[in-house]
């Protein structure tokens, strides 16, 4: 009964949520694309700012050398994947070819 129960309505649940933006790996999808096309893709540390015990930090990720997206983040994975999903998100907006 409860594993009808999960298929019936868990289910449909989770994979809604798979398939939305809360589960989208920015930094993989574009390390894909990057592959895809044999660009080169980087992330460049910018700074760290604010308190040590409330750091702000900043990187930029770069394809082929150019700045394509910048994210900021409470530590340095944070940042790097805001800075992956505005760079996917830009790429997005252009085709992805370019």
């Amino acid at each position: 009964v409860g594993k009808q129960f999960a298929l019936k309505h868990v289910t449909p649940y989770i994979q809604e949520i798979m398939s939305s933006d809360v589960f989208d790996d920015y930094k993989t999808a574009l390390q894909e694309y990057a592959q895809q096309y044999k660009l080169v893709l980087e992330y460049e540390f910018v700074s760290k700012t604010g308190p040590e015990h409330k750091p702000e930090f900043c990187f930029i990720a770069k394809i082929n050398g150019k700045q394509v997206g910048m994210g900021k983040g409470k530590n340095k994975a944070e940042a790097q994947f805001q800075a992956a999903k505005n760079a996917y998100n830009i790429l997005k907006d252009r085709g992805l070819e370019n």
